[in-house]
């Protein structure tokens, strides 16, 4: 059989023998006839045939020469694993990635590991290549580790390499430039979000108490309304503390207030009756927009109805409570700009009711002796709130 014909044949054990009895320019001829390169993804099983051509240095294996990895004999090597089980493999490709230059160099962004888990290779491939040569602790120009890698990604093996890499000391917990660890870099990436990943994140030891900017992984679940992720971290013990404030100087709740609608949608309802049964401070001072000082109490305020009705139902409220302008809850509500709607003059009706039937003064009179009616009828767009305030004096 000659070398062309086991090429052809894909007798790869025979044509490896064949390599190293043969003349380098013969090689290169049976190469050239069967079209070996062209057709490099049908070849890429023949790691006896590819390491007895490296032997004979008529394969690149520089990975610093490379233009692309999808299209290096490398490359293709690996992203063969993707679907073909690499049990009776492993040792020529130890062999094979043995003989690399410059193995871990980036190309495009991209080295020869990282590669591999975006082709879904199965871990025994990472291990292989760990085994070769490979620097399991790389980290990039972004300051990312390859447990950064897995994280951006829904990797079918996710739970595999994570646990792999986390035992060969890869750090779960490494920070990138952006601060993020791989936990948080899962979290922010809602294009690629996998609650597989995410979890398996978290059983490898992954520390969701770490911040980025004053936010934690549930307070980042949170920032994205995410019940999916909130409920999994809760189930992994992290618990909110609703009183501390990021770097903005904005709480948790004062952050959910100030990014919702007015009206409250059932995602909105949930997160909110949550932090209702947690409790928390509706006079806390925070930052708001244009660094305007506000509370919880006086987002709610301005919102619809029915976050009043709710916050209500479990809050011992006291409305009587003043700002440091001697304006009450029923004042602000009252002072609320309705610009010329009614629907919103209907809002202001309705919570002005609310706030009385749990107990608001209307005859408080603030630090420039106005009371909540004197405020209500500067607008005439609040005069059924006005005529419902005269019947409660």
């Amino acid at each position: 059989m000659t070398l062309l014909e086991a090429i052809n044949n894909k007798d790869y054990n025979k044509a490896a023998e064949l390599v190293g009895e043969s003349a380098k320019k013969d090689v290169k001829a049976a190469l050239e006839q069967s079209f070996f390169f062209q057709n490099m993804h049908q070849h890429a099983a023949g790691l006896a045939l590819l390491n007895a051509l490296a032997d004979k240095g008529l394969i690149e294996l520089d990975v610093y020469e490379y233009n692309n990895l999808d299209t290096s004999i490398l490359g293709k090597v690996i992203s063969y694993f993707k679907w073909n089980d690499p049990t009776d493999s492993l040792e020529e490709l130890k062999a094979l990635l043995q003989k690399a230059d410059n193995i871990d160099e980036p190309i495009r962004g991209t080295n020869l590991f990282s590669f591999a888990i975006s082709q879904n290779v199965p871990v025994d491939v990472l291990k292989c290549m760990n085994e070769a040569g490979c620097d399991i602790q790389f980290v990039d120009d972004k300051g990312e580790n390859y447990l950064h890698k897995v994280s951006v990604k829904d990797a079918q093996l996710a739970s595999d390499y994570i646990e792999y890499l986390v035992s060969e000391g890869v750090d779960i917990d490494a920070a990138n430039n952006w601060e993020q660890t791989p936990l948080l870099r899962q979290l922010t990436n809602s294009n690629t979000y996998s609650k597989a990943t995410f979890i398996a994140l978290l059983e490898n030891g992954a520390d969701p108490f770490v911040e980025v900017k004053g936010k934690n992984a549930l307070e980042l679940a949170l920032a994205h309304l995410n019940e999916e992720q909130f409920e999994i971290l809760e189930n992994h013990g992290v618990s909110l503390d609703l009183e501390k404030q990021d770097n903005e100087q904005q709480s948790v709740v004062f952050r959910f207030l100030n990014s919702t609608s007015d009206s409250l949608s059932s995602t909105d309802e949930t997160f909110f009756t949550k932090f209702l049964e947690i409790g928390f401070d509706p006079y806390q001072i925070n930052k708001g927009n244009y660094q305007k000082e506000q509370t919880p109490l006086d987002l709610i305020l301005d919102k619809k109805s029915e976050y009043l009705e709710l916050f209500l139902e479990y809050v011992d409220f006291d409305p009587n409570v003043v700002d440091h302008e001697g304006n009450s809850s029923l004042h602000k509500v009252c002072n609320y700009n309705v610009n010329f709607e009614e629907s919103k003059a209907k809002e202001v009706y309705k919570k002005v009711k609310l706030l009385v039937k749990a107990g608001a003064d209307p005859s408080l009179q603030n630090n420039s002796g106005q009371t909540p009616q004197d405020l209500a009828a500067q607008d005439s767009k609040k005069y059924m709130t006005v005529e419902y305030l005269m019947k409660q004096s």
